[in-house]
């Protein structure tokens, strides 16, 4: 059975190399390998927290390393994040857990000749009580980017473009887990049933600004929820459910969804369409669009017709009332729900 430690390890790999989402692979793995509540939200922190920090935890590891960066084996460094972010950021794990399980996983991995390696540079980051100082860092960019764990080029951009108070706003609003939101299935209930029935499942909820909105806390894997599998609600960013809510397609009305996957906009416009109508849900890649139909199918929505197509050229040959068109972008806004984006090449 594979640890906590070594899942997140699995996970981080995946993303910086296979190019994977966090959101959609953390929540594949857990329910593939199972894992406990307690052991979940381990890997979640730990998983979420090397992706926060990587910049934070890459400047620390060098200045601990033999090594440039450039020159460490993959692997090797993504255990020694995981490690350094056990003793700079989670005061409940003793550092020599830190070290010593870091050190097992290489073993575990068959990376015997980085064992040793690990060892000694978790273990002189261990003995650093100045590691989290970064005032001695000159440029200012440079400095905040170390201690935000954001690119400075990005840190300039909000600075030309929002000014030095409002950036640093944005930076410290980074850090943690943000809010996570379900949207009610007012086919199927309502936002005060659904807390009783969420509340008998150890979840708190409360209402939100959206009567149709509920903020979740302590709920661990939403997906094992009873609640869940029966289509009670899914889950939903308040701001984007508040778009299509200001947009109030109506019952009977033809909507034309351009990218939709994995199609939450097009599930709260059904709802608000009572699922009276036709709603076009199109996306570019085959196993997208399969995750909106297995979706609309799990909420009992039945008005959602999902396709494979470019709204570029393939164009619906119908007369549309309503099109929602949530076009691909920098991703910098979802920087804070997924943090591997700060770190993209090309973002602007």
């Amino acid at each position: 059975m594979k640890t906590p430690r070594y899942i997140a390890f699995e996970v981080l790999y995946k993303i910086e190399y296979d190019d994977a989402y966090s959101s959609i692979l953390i929540n594949k793995t857990f329910r593939e390998e199972k894992l406990s509540g307690i052991d979940s939200a381990f890997a979640s922190a730990l998983i979420y927290g090397v992706l926060e920090k990587r910049l934070t935890l890459d400047h620390i590891i060098r200045k601990h390393s033999s090594l440039r960066l450039k020159k460490i084996e993959n692997k090797t460094l993504i255990l020694l994040r995981i490690g350094a972010y056990q003793l700079l950021f989670m005061d409940k794990v003793p550092a020599s857990a830190a070290v010593n399980e870091s050190v097992v996983l290489a073993k575990k991995l068959k990376l015997y000749k980085s064992a040793s390696f690990i060892n000694a540079v978790l273990r002189s980051i261990s003995r650093d009580e100045a590691a989290l100082n970064f005032d001695t860092i000159k440029d200012k960019y440079e400095r905040e980017a170390v201690r935000y764990s954001v690119p400075a080029d990005i840190i300039k951009m909000w600075c030309k473009s929002y000014g030095e108070s409002v950036t640093t706003g944005l930076l410290n609003v980074l850090d943690g887990r943000p809010p996570l939101y379900a949207r009610v299935n007012t086919l199927k209930t309502d936002a005060e049933l659904l807390i009783q029935t969420l509340t008998s499942e150890g979840i708190m909820a409360e209402k939100t600004v959206l009567d149709t909105m509920l903020r979740l806390k302590d709920t661990g894997a939403v997906e094992k929820l009873g609640s869940f599998a029966n289509g009670e609600f899914y889950i939903q960013d308040l701001s984007s459910n508040i778009a299509v809510t200001a947009l109030s397609p109506k019952e009977g009305e033809t909507v034309l969804d351009v990218c939709a996957a994995p199609g939450g906009k097009s599930f709260c416009a059904a709802m608000l369409m009572n699922n009276v109508g036709r709603i076009y849900a199109n996306d570019l890649f085959p196993h997208r669009v399969n995750l909106i139909s297995s979706t609309a199918k799990r909420l009992g929505i039945e008005i959602i017709l999902p396709s494979v197509r470019d709204a570029l050229d393939d164009h619906i040959r119908e007369n549309v009332q309503t099109v929602i068109c949530d076009v691909p972008c920098s991703g910098l806004g979802l920087m804070r729900r997924k943090p591997e984006i700060r770190y993209k090449q090309n973002l602007f």
